[in-house]
């Protein structure tokens, strides 16, 4: 049977990605922190579009070995994209509070 609360919930999560992606693009300017946000999101969307498809196809059609696969890949990928986002986070975190670096003497 198909699962069609669990699709449209992922539909709607990428889609909603998607436009925050677009909107701290568009925002960006000269801000460092917005364009590392719009980064930030688009590697999250990104990494987790690739578990994501293959969990909405599941939920649609069925399961099948292919898409097994596909869904063990995207889980690699998307944990891979998971680390990478906690990196610029740093980032972010970095750019939003530069004084505390500042202050502790800490990774000038």
């Amino acid at each position: 049977m198909p699962q069609i609360g669990q699709a449209i919930f992922c539909i709607a999560y990428l889609i909603f990605d998607l436009i925050a992606t677009i909107i701290f693009f568009a925002n960006a300017k000269e801000n460092q922190a917005v364009l590392l946000f719009g980064i930030l999101t688009l590697v999250l969307g990104g990494g987790d579009a690739f578990h994501l498809v293959p969990r909405i196809i599941k939920a649609l059609r069925g399961d099948s070995p292919q898409n097994e696969w596909w869904s063990g890949l995207g889980l690699m990928i998307s944990s891979i994209t998971m680390t990478i986002f906690y990196v610029l986070l740093f980032y972010v975190w970095r750019a939003i509070f530069p004084e505390f670096f500042i202050l502790h003497g800490c990774l000038r």
